[in-house]
């Protein structure tokens, strides 16, 4: 199971995800499944934050997930940086890295070869805009990263006067690892596919060290109404859910009230 947990005034709720067969959706609980049309060109790896903290070492990986050969001639990434590409056939399966400073990129990545390059600009540390345009201006994908949230995870921060607050924590920001897509055939805009390298300067040109064809539902979009609840008010729960195989997708909802010390389940 892969649980998601919130809290809410009167009720606390935890939904897990089981592949079985599905169930009916009892009134409490509406779960939506999205069905996304993805682009053949994905944005794949990001290194916005090296540990050096040198610009000149930033990168961006796209990934040609589609069955056909395409040329990237006058196509252009733009947002925290500009690039427009040269001539470039990009063959299906292959990964291609566009680097702040291709020289500087080789120098620590010797193995990379084939690499696209120098861009204006320079990508935020704590987050921005990358998008990847086709000739015509059509933007092919996008990604809003960011070093918060659901690009992160929660962790105890150094002490201040007796007391630990809390910080977000990611590997990508600054430690040394890239922000890696785990699962292209699913959308890239959301902070849950994507995970921090587990090798040390990322897998430029390579496939993704957090790669996966079977990535945990993604569970967006949560909410409840109404929004204070009161004591004899239905409480509907919203969720959005996104997956490989939908059809395998089963809810489970988990809840209890405040007067009730064990949860309940529908």
């Amino acid at each position: 199971p892969f649980p998601y947990a919130t809290i809410f005034p009167s009720l606390i709720i935890r939904m897990h995800f089981h592949r079985r067969s599905i169930n009916a959706i009892i009134f409490l609980l509406a779960a939506t499944v999205t069905a996304h049309s993805l682009p053949r060109v994905v944005l794949t790896e990001i290194m916005y934050r090296p540990q050096s903290e040198n610009s000149t070492e930033e990168f961006i990986e796209i990934h040609n997930a589609g069955p056909d050969t395409i040329n990237l001639e006058n196509w252009r990434i733009s947002g925290e940086v500009d690039f427009i590409f040269p001539e470039l056939l990009l063959e299906p399966g292959i990964y291609h890295v566009i680097a702040a400073d291709p020289e500087q990129l080789r120098s620590i990545q010797p193995e990379l070869s084939d690499l696209s390059g120098p861009w204006k600009g320079k990508l935020g540390n704590n987050g921005g805009v990358i998008r990847l345009q086709n000739d015509q201006n059509e933007r092919v994908d996008a990604v809003r990263y960011a070093s918060q949230g659901e690009w992160a995870r929660r962790a105890r921060g150094i002490e201040d006067r007796g007391f630990k607050g809390w910080i977000w924590v990611a590997s990508h920001d600054g430690q040394g690892s890239s922000l890696e897509l785990r699962n292209p055939k699913l959308p890239n805009e959301y902070g849950s596919n994507w995970s921090s390298s587990r090798t040390p300067g990322g897998s430029p040109g390579n496939p993704n060290s957090q790669g996966t064809n079977n990535l945990a539902p993604m569970i967006l979009d949560v909410s409840h109404s109404p929004a204070v609840p009161r004591s004899f008010e239905t409480v509907r729960i919203r969720c959005r859910l996104i997956d490989e195989d939908p059809g395998s997708l089963s809810v489970n909802l988990l809840f209890r009230t405040i007067d009730l010390s064990d949860f309940q389940s529908l």
